[in-house]
């Protein structure tokens, strides 16, 4: 039994622009987040950093 094609590819095409729908919204969060994880990331270091001279102002 054949299967015409072009119901194939009309359901690829929906699945594919839904899947690069899904892929922007996703770039936007991490583009919007990515400002916020620096600035986690920077204090992070910098507590690490008192951390290690506490340690060596004990020593």
């Amino acid at each position: 039994m054949a299967v015409p094609s072009w119901p194939v590819r009309r359901i690829n095409g929906r699945r594919d622009a839904a899947l690069l729908e899904l892929f922007d919204k996703v770039a936007e969060m991490g583009r919007a987040d990515g400002g916020r994880h620096h600035q986690g990331r920077t204090a992070l270091v910098a507590f690490k950093d008192a951390i290690e001279d506490l340690h060596d102002k004990a020593a």
